[in-house]
């Protein structure tokens, strides 16, 4: 997915002319290609090689980046903040983004079965990791979210830090209070824009390269592409309440930030 978005960003620079036209008519259908591709691999994966594989799980990864849930949250908060025009606009932009992922990935999905249908799970019951693999994959996630948003050289290691320490305060507080996981978003929020600021504050720049990489990591998109994608599979209440979710996440890490605002301005945004 990652070579695909590659080859299509750069054909317009790197090839000639007629491979350049090529390239600017399948923009508009990157996100398409990119689902698509991740999930034919996954479900060739599964019925050649491992049948244990989800497709469903490795497309979701494969698409991490061009998931909408940066541009679907800032939309909710332009329309908080009563800019109707650009909030529908960003929100309408998110949707048809998150489509064409979803509509990708069926395709995917759908294709890899008809050439070869995998086999039969047996009943095994779901083996859950540990914890602590957190330690492991979120320094590679926050690596590569930054790596993938360009972050500068000098703003490379705080942007992996604002991430990590994002995420930890998000996982405590929902951990600090049982039964109200979407706490957690409030509190990754407020940190998200209290880290941000305090360090926008001290170098005298805009905090937006910090916060920009740690938003994206809060709110990814991923539990409207499921429920998308669950709905489109003949789930639709699963996928309906899913779908529902991504706004309440949104909302609710809006909130945060708001607070977050309050505590520490930045005055160089």
């Amino acid at each position: 997915a990652f070579f695909i978005t590659y080859a299509i960003d750069n054909g317009a620079r790197a090839a000639p002319s007629m491979r350049r036209s090529i390239a600017k008519r399948l923009a508009p259908w990157e996100c398409l290609l990119q689902a698509y591709i991740a999930s034919l691999v996954a479900s060739l994966c599964q019925a050649y090689w491992n049948n244990t594989i989800n497709p469903t799980k490795v497309t979701l990864g494969a698409i991490a980046v061009p998931l909408p849930g940066y541009a679907i949250s800032v939309g909710v908060i332009e329309l908080a903040a009563d800019n109707i025009t650009g909030g529908f606009s960003h929100i309408v932009k998110g949707l048809l983004t998150l489509l064409l992922l979803v509509v990708g990935a069926a395709l995917g999905i759908a294709t890899g079965n008809a050439i070869s249908e995998p086999a039969p799970l047996d009943n095994v019951p779901p083996y859950f990791l540990s914890d602590l693999w957190q330690i492991l994959w979120l320094p590679l996630l926050c690596v590569g979210l930054a790596v993938a948003l360009q972050n500068s050289p000098r703003d490379f290691p705080w942007s992996v830090l604002c991430q990590g320490f994002t995420y930890a305060v998000s996982y405590g507080g929902a951990a600090w209070v049982p039964g109200r996981p979407n706490i957690g978003y409030f509190f990754g929020g407020a940190a998200l824009s209290i880290a941000s600021s305090v360090w926008g504050n001290i170098v005298r720049r805009s905090p937006l390269p910090l916060a920009i990489p740690s938003f994206v990591l809060s709110i990814s998109g991923s539990i409207g592409f499921r429920g998308m994608l669950n709905i489109s599979e003949g789930n639709t209440s699963l996928g309906g309440e899913q779908f529902w979710q991504m706004f309440v996440v949104a909302g609710v890490t809006m909130a945060g930030l708001v607070a977050g605002n309050f505590v520490v301005r930045p005055t160089n945004a």
